[in-house]
């Protein structure tokens, strides 16, 4: 079903920039029609479900993030993965 809107569980290895956030059980809003296919396998760094496994994430170099969720509209989750991302700037 496209699109895809509404709350979904994103998985990924635990790092700086998910301190607090909890693997597979919190969630973040989703509204998109499409997915990524990084060439790079090594790049995904956030994964989700819906009806198929997808990258919902990436991660490049130091401090080069992409969501394919929106963190800005994720509520607690999401302002505590900005506040994780600019702790690790900083540092």
């Amino acid at each position: 079903k496209v699109p895809h809107m509404g709350w979904n569980n994103v998985y990924f290895k635990d790092s700086e920039i998910t301190t607090g956030i909890t693997s597979n059980k919190d969630q973040f809003y989703f509204v998109h029609s499409f997915y990524v296919e990084p060439k790079d396998q090594n790049l995904i760094f956030f994964e989700s479900n819906y009806i198929i496994d997808f990258c919902s994430g990436i991660k490049f170099g130091k401090n080069g993030y992409a969501f394919q969720f929106h963190p800005e509209k994720s509520q607690v989750k999401g302002l505590q993965l900005y506040t994780n991302f600019l702790k690790t700037i900083k540092s």
